[in-house]
C-alpha cells in the first residue's frame, strides 16, 4: 500500500466524521449576534429577497448576484478555493472564530488528500435564510430537500454549497456567511465527501442492494452505511435522504447485531478483545474498522500476523470477500475505545489474505 493510502486509511475516521475543523462550534467559538431589536445590517436586501414573509423563518435559493457585495464574495472565494490560496481565504473568515493561517493550510492539505488536485470548484446552491430574530431554527431548503440551520444572530445570512470536483474523487462545501463589520464574513465551513472510490452514495446503495439480494446481509449493511456517512454534511446542513438511507440499512441490519455479528467472528477463538467495530471508507472502497484491547506492547510483525488470522476468520463467510479488507488497531489499557491507540495498526485487504491463503493449501 503506496504511502498515500495509509495516510488516507488513517484519515478517514475522524476526518469523514469532523469535516475541516472550522466551524464555529469546533472551537467553542460563539459568534455573537447583532442585537435582534436593532435594524439588520442588511434588512433592505433582506426585504427585497423575503418580500411579503419578513415574519416567517424561510429559506430562498437565490443567484450570486443578488446582491454585488455578496457576488463579490463569492467570487474572491472561489477563486482562493480554485488556487489554494491560503492568504487569500484567511481573511474572508469572521474575525471572532479566530482563524489561523495554518488552520487554512491544513485545510488545503485534507482536501488535496482525499480529492486529488481540483480541478474545479464551482457553486452549487446559495440560500437566503430569513431567521426573522436571528434564532439559529432550521429552515427547509430546496422543497425540503435541505435542511439548513443558521448561524446565531443574524436575520439575514447566506449558505452557500459548493460541488468540488478532483482528480480523484468529488466532494461538497457548505460554508455559512453573515454580515459583520461592514462585510460578508464565513461563520462556518465544512467539507462533505460526495463520493468514495469514484461512487456517490446512490452507486453505494446500489451494491448494498445486490449484496443483500444475494443474500449477504453483513456486507449489504457495511455498503449502506457507506452511503449513509457520505451524506453527512456537518452541524448546518442535513440531507433528509439520508434518513431514507439510514431506514435501509436498518431493515437489513440494525447497527448493533452487524457489529455483534463481527465481534463474535473475531473473538471466536477467544484471543481477541474487540472494543470498537464500524464501516470505514478505505483506499480500495469498504472496509471493516475493529479496535482490540491488548494488556501489554504489541510488535508490528505481531499486529500483522494476528490481524491475518482475524481476516480469515472473517472470510471464512459468504460476506467479507464483498468488502476491501479490514483495519486492526491495537489499543493499550487505558485508552479509548473511540480512538485509535499508540501501538498503531495495519490494514489488509481480504484480496491479499485470500490469495496468501490459497497459495499455502497449493503447497499442501
Amino acid at each position: 500500500m503506496s504511502l498515500r493510502s495509509r495516510l488516507l486509511v488513517a484519515s478517514f475516521a475522524s476526518f469523514f466524521v469532523a469535516g475541516a475543523p472550522l466551524a464555529a462550534e469546533e472551537e467553542n467559538v460563539l459568534i455573537k449576534p447583532a442585537d435582534p431589536a436593532a435594524v439588520s445590517p442588511k434588512e433592505a436586501l433582506r426585504k427585497q429577497i423575503f418580500e411579503g414573509t419578513l415574519d416567517k423563518h424561510a429559506c430562498a435559493t437565490v443567484r450570486s448576484d443578488v446582491e454585488k457585495e455578496i457576488d463579490f464574495f463569492l467570487r474572491l472565494l472561489l477563486e482562493a478555493l480554485k488556487k489554494d490560496d491560503a492568504k487569500a481565504l484567511h481573511p474572508l473568515f469572521h474575525p471572532q472564530l479566530n482563524a489561523t493561517f495554518a488552520q487554512m493550510e491544513e485545510t488545503f492539505g485534507r482536501m488535496d488528500l482525499v480529492y486529488g488536485k481540483r480541478t474545479d470548484v464551482s457553486l452549487y446552491r446559495l440560500w437566503a435564510l430569513n431567521t426573522v430574530d436571528g434564532a439559529p431554527t432550521g429552515v427547509a431548503c430546496d422543497g425540503g430537500e435541505a435542511q439548513v440551520f443558521p448561524l446565531y444572530g443574524h436575520p439575514l445570512q447566506f449558505a452557500a454549497y459548493f460541488s468540488i470536483m478532483g482528480q480523484s474523487e468529488l466532494g461538497r462545501l457548505y460554508v455559512g456567511i453573515v454580515p459583520a463589520e461592514g462585510r460578508w464574513n464565513i461563520g462556518s465551513f465544512v467539507i462533505q465527501p460526495w463520493t468514495h472510490n469514484g461512487k456517490d452514495f446512490q452507486a453505494w446503495m446500489k451494491e448494498g442492494l445486490a449484496h443483500a439480494t444475494a443474500g449477504h446481509r453483513e456486507s449489504a449493511y457495511v455498503k449502506y452505511d457507506l452511503a449513509w456517512k457520505l451524506l453527512e454534511a456537518g452541524n448546518y446542513l442535513e440531507l433528509p435522504v439520508r434518513n431514507d438511507v439510514a431506514k435501509t440499512r436498518d431493515a437489513q441490519m440494525l447497527p448493533a447485531d452487524w457489529e455483534k455479528k463481527v465481534r463474535e467472528i473475531i473473538e471466536a477463538k477467544g484471543d481477541e478483545k474487540a472494543v470498537f467495530i464500524s464501516t470505514m471508507l478505505v483506499v480500495e472502497g469498504a472496509g471493516i474498522l475493529a479496535r482490540l484491547r491488548v494488556n501489554a506492547d504489541v510488535s508490528l510483525a505481531d499486529v500483522k500476523s494476528r490481524c491475518v488470522a482475524i481476516s480469515r476468520r472473517l472470510l471464512e463467510t459468504n460476506w467479507a470477500a464483498d468488502l476491501a479488507g479490514i483495519r486492526c488497531q491495537y489499543n493499550l489499557p487505558g485508552e479509548p475505545d473511540q480512538k485509535d491507540g499508540i501501538i498503531g495498526g495495519q490494514f489488509l485487504p481480504f484480496a491479499d489474505v485470500a490469495s496468501d491463503l490459497k497459495k499455502e493449501q497449493a503447497k499442501k
